[in-house]
């Protein structure tokens, strides 16, 4: 049961590209990751996930896991030119490895919402 504020404890890890603010939490926010993602390959995607973004939700061990995603990164978006390339089979291999991780620490309690519309 929540009691106060202080039992509120959330965290947030923000992919970008490119990487253009601090990979580390900061002081006032520890639980605020951004992870600046390079590259216009979809192998460099998985590789920040696999070794920063996966690994790094681990350890925060959280009770539910939010994912609130667009396409950005897919191949055949265009507002940012297909800048990452992921296909349907990148974004398939990151939600089972969300599932993963949400069956390790939350007995698989996830949320996912679909963000758009540029236009």
């Amino acid at each position: 049961a929540i009691r106060s504020k202080e039992d509120i404890r959330m965290g947030f890890v923000d992919p970008h590209q490119p990487p253009s603010r601090e990979d580390k939490p900061s002081a006032a926010c520890p639980h605020i990751v951004n992870i600046g993602i390079s590259g216009t390959k979809p192998h460099v995607w998985r590789d920040a996930w696999r070794e920063r973004i996966l690994p790094t939700l681990v350890d925060f061990n959280p009770d539910l896991i939010i994912i609130s995603s667009g396409f950005d990164a897919h191949i055949k978006d265009e507002v940012n030119c297909g800048f990452v390339g992921v296909t349907e089979a990148d974004i398939a291999w990151l939600t089972t490895a969300i599932m993963e991780v949400a069956n390790k620490c939350c007995h698989g309690r996830v949320v996912s919402v679909l963000e758009g519309g540029y236009r």
